[in-house]
């Protein structure tokens, strides 16, 4: 089986097993509670419900030191029955009182076992004809519906998802940190390296501990997945807040396929990383808010439900969500929060209103801080990157001053204009040329960091800012013009402050503000919110059109539907779709299909890898890791005085023929391994660096030919596992009880090198 397949239907289990955490389980318990809420809304609370209760659970057995398998399913599913029984005040008592009585009948001999069939026939069709008459609702019903979710899915799996079958490694060097530290949790050692948020980490151990998929598999799959879902719960929030029922496919349509964004803005979803994960749950606490501040409207006109504290302890959940798994995902939740209270004023600052708001904000930092503080308890400081995130909001950034000169930059035939601030207040005024600075400086950073297009069309950007009074133009006529539309006109209001706030975000630096988000994050932000700004701009412009009209419903949805058509239309015959999402992994497509292929082979925990560093964590599950530095560094002008025993059966060794670059190229990049590398005296670096740029072409031709001398030593011992023109792997086979000593003399280990100059770390 090829590795693009065994690829598929890893990713095919994952999906499943996600799909299961935030969709089934909750509807397993709340499916009768939230029976009247529609589809869209369903999903958005299944997600945060189900991913809020694994991660706060995993961190409950991990301070705990208890995080076993067993425990793990006890401790899920115990709660998830009960609290239905609760929910749903199923007679536990009776009903096991009555299948006792039926099975007692039946070992008696006083119920025949096919009579007992046939009683039971009517129940079965019954039953039968229900799950017919719900999909038949659901989906046969909504046909439309469905096509769109699976055309979404599509072109979603299309532009990020295709990346994954062509390059099976890990695409960012953080991953092998975060598979480091969910290895470690495995033995209930949580915050390993210090104290961080782990919400990432616990849904992915959730995952590896209660249905066996191991780490390496799910990290390097589970991009695709989340991206799925950040694009979904975008979705479903503007289909519920959308007047016009196709309006919202333009917004995913135009994010997953416009080619007007650049790589940076999006090349983050190939990997597996808590800040694109953390995405789920921002548009959650504009949605919630949104359903707050809606059935308070509804409460103060009469009605009792009291389903407003629901979306406040959603609200609450999504929101420590965010500070749980990415500390940067908060900052834009805080934007949201922000503007929604802009927009939502009249009944925001209410007193009983923000008194309710403010608890919730309280309890949801606290719920977002109390693991961190048990870590913190335990004696563990804050990790590296957690006290650097901390630097940044604290406006010390990396230790590095920043000087702002109050400067925009335009094109010119240099390439470059330089226009000084005070220069532009002295043509247009203090006011208006302070304002004009503004709007060219945030113009500016959308062309350099956000979108892909020309210099000379640089203008173009200014559309984007349009959306802003667009936005709060038609929000305040909805308000004051119409009573039942007005809270369709205050989130159309709050949505304009957002996109305010996100054109600030992206300009920091330019307008002389503290940096609290770095370019690369904030642009990630910027370009995913175009997918909500775009169509509910749209929206609002038809809605005030077709309001005037009779039928106004059916009209709006044929003209959206005829707006998706022109957008496909455009975008595919005008040329304007972007190349799918391509990245290079970290490790070559050989090494990934290699180490499966051992994993299902081999028998657990009796073979050992020999390699670089990538594999040390991927295997750490089933197997053994020695790192390829470590083994030449010991037979280094000792050759085979020295002694290096590796005590397992199997011994493979992974050598790339073509090095890969690591994320740090060089001149001679590509080059295959040679006794030129091995005429090199060995890297002295430490780290990753020893596997970084020519450093890595000297250690895989030194590996080379020890491999080689070592096969001739053995000839019937050592034989090649896996061989392609950029890889190979010997098997070395050896008696547990009388271990080779791998430490020979290769020629090249024994020779007295120059001093080199190192590379730069």
């Amino acid at each position: 089986m090829s590795m693009a397949l065994v690829t598929f239907f890893q990713l095919l289990k994952l999906l499943a097993v996600y799909l299961f955490i935030t969709v089934f389980m909750p509807h397993f318990v709340l499916g009768k509670t939230l029976k009247l809420k529609s589809r869209y809304e369903k999903f958005i609370i299944y997600t945060v419900i189900g991913n809020f209760y694994v991660i706060n659970l995993v961190y409950l057995l991990l301070i705990l030191h208890i995080a076993y398998p067993v425990i793990i399913f006890l401790f899920t599913f115990g709660p998830i029955i009960i609290l239905k029984i609760i929910l749903e005040n199923i007679p536990v008592k009776d009903i096991v009182l009555e299948k006792i009585e039926i099975l007692r009948r039946l070992v008696g001999g006083q119920l025949k076992f096919k009579a007992y069939i046939s009683q039971r026939i009517p129940e079965w069709k019954l039953w039968k004809n229900k799950v017919k008459l719900h999909f038949y609702r659901v989906y046969f019903k909504n046909l439309t519906d469905v096509i769109g979710i699976i055309f979404i899915i599509g072109i979603v799996f299309w532009s990020f998802g295709l990346t994954h079958f062509e390059q099976f490694g890990y695409k960012a060097s953080d991953e092998i940190v975060h598979n480091y530290w969910i290895n470690e949790m495995s033995d209930n050692n949580i915050f390993c390296t210090g104290v961080y948020p782990y919400g990432f980490h616990c849904i992915v151990f959730f995952m590896k501990s209660l249905f066996g998929i191991d780490t390496y598999i799910i990290l390097r799959l589970l991009a695709w997945i989340e991206t799925l879902w950040v694009i979904l719960i975008a979705f479903c929030f503007l289909k519920i807040v959308c007047k016009s029922k196709y309006m919202p496919y333009i917004g995913i349509i135009v994010y997953s396929l416009a080619k007007m964004y650049r790589l940076d803005d999006y090349g983050r979803y190939a990997a597996s990383l808590p800040q694109e994960y953390g995405m789920i749950f921002i548009v959650p606490v504009l949605y919630f808010l949104y359903a707050f501040f809606r059935q308070q409207r509804k409460e103060s006109r009469g009605d009792v439900s009291n389903r407003s504290r629901l979306y406040l302890m959603l609200l609450a959940m999504s929101f420590s969500l965010t500070f749980t798994i990415h500390f940067y995902g908060t900052i834009v939740a805080g934007l949201i929060c922000v503007a929604v209270a802009i927009g939502f004023c009249v009944w925001c600052f209410k007193v009983r209103n923000l008194r309710r708001l403010l608890i919730t904000a309280l309890l949801s930092i606290l719920i977002a801080i109390t693991p961190l503080s048990m870590g913190l308890i335990m004696g563990k400081g804050f990790q590296a990157s957690l006290n650097w995130g901390m630097n940044v909001l604290s406006g010390k950034g990396d230790d590095v001053e920043v000087e702002v000169d109050d400067t925009v930059t335009d094109g010119d035939e240099s390439g470059k204009l330089v226009t000084n601030r005070y220069e532009i207040e002295e043509k247009y005024g203090k006011v208006i040329g302070s304002a004009v600075f503004i709007l060219r400086a945030v113009r500016n950073n959308m062309f350099y960091n956000v979108f892909s297009i020309e210099r000379d069309n640089i203008n173009v950007l200014y559309i984007f800012l349009l959306i802003i009074p667009t936005l709060i133009g038609c929000g305040i006529y909805f308000i004051l013009r119409r009573d039942k539309d007005s809270v369709y006109g205050m989130t159309a209001v709050s949505i304009g402050v957002l996109w305010i706030f996100m054109c600030i975000l992206i300009s920091l630096v330019t307008l002389g503000l503290p940096v609290v988000m770095d370019a690369n994050r904030s642009r990630v932000y910027f370009a995913y919110f175009t997918c909500i700004t775009i169509p509910f701009t749209l929206d609002s412009i038809l809605y005030i059109f077709a309001g005037k009209l009779n039928d106004k419903k059916r009209i709006s949805n044929a003209i959206s539907l005829l707006c998706v058509a022109f957008t496909l239309v455009l975008l595919i015959s005008g040329g304007f779709v972007r190349e799918r999402l391509k990245v290079n992994g970290a490790e070559l497509n050989d090494a990934i299909t290699c180490l499966t292929k051992i994993i299902n082979d081999e028998k657990k925990f009796s073979w050992t890898i020999i390699s670089a560093n990538d594999e040390n964590r991927m295997a750490r599950d089933s197997g053994f890791h020695y790192e390829i530095i470590r083994l030449l560094d010991n037979m280094e002008y000792v050759g085979a005085r020295g002694r290096v025993c590796i005590p397992t059966e199997n011994v493979f060794v992974f050598i790339e023929k073509i090095p890969g670059d690591y994320y740090q190229p060089y001149e001679n990049s590509g080059q295959s391994i040679s006794e030129a590398g091995c005429e090199n005296r060995l890297p002295m670096s430490q780290g990753l660096s020893c596997y970084q740029g020519e450093n890595r072409w000297i250690v895989m031709s030194r590996a080379y030919a020890w491999a080689n001398k070592f096969m001739e030593l053995y000839p019937n011992e050592v034989s090649v596992y896996w061989e392609s023109d950029e890889f190979i792997c010997y098997k070395i086979v050896q008696n547990p009880y009388r271990l080779f000593n791998f430490a020979i003399d290769y020629d090249y280990n024994l020779r007295v090198y120059p001093v080199r100059e190192e590379i730069e770390e």
